[in-house]
């Protein structure tokens, strides 16, 4: 089983089904892999820690690129493939559009491209 933590603006998403998918960066851990069971949890590893919902089984997972230009993410690839519609990717990632997703990895991430060499990323899905 594979757990990851989100944060509290995802937690009625996911319990809704709306938020099906998360981007995670890769680590010394292995991420799920299509098959394994995942445990999702609102605030892992503090006293307020809440599993969000039973445990999904991951559909996929797949490395993720996100081009970005001036701030806006402006290229999505998905295991190679290019992402046609960058709002309805968004959307399924628990953001309002695509600059609400850019403006989220803005607040919360390191500056710069995420372009899957420097730091590469893994899209998984349940």
């Amino acid at each position: 089983m594979v757990a990851y933590s989100f944060k509290r603006r995802f937690e009625t998403l996911i319990q809704s089904g709306e938020k099906r998918q998360t981007i995670r960066g890769k680590g010394k851990r292995r991420h799920a892999r299509k098959g394994d069971q995942l445990q999702l949890y609102f605030g892992m590893r503090t006293k307020h820690c809440r599993k969000i919902i039973d445990d999904p089984v991951c559909l996929d997972s797949n490395e993720v690129i996100l081009t970005f230009e001036k701030g806006e993410i402006v290229d999505i690839h998905v295991g190679g493939k290019s992402v046609d519609d960058l709002d309805a990717f968004a959307v399924s990632d628990g953001f309002e559009d695509i600059s609400d997703m850019a403006q989220f990895w803005a607040e919360n991430h390191q500056s710069g491209d995420y372009t899957g060499l420097s730091n590469p990323l893994v899209l998984v899905r349940w």
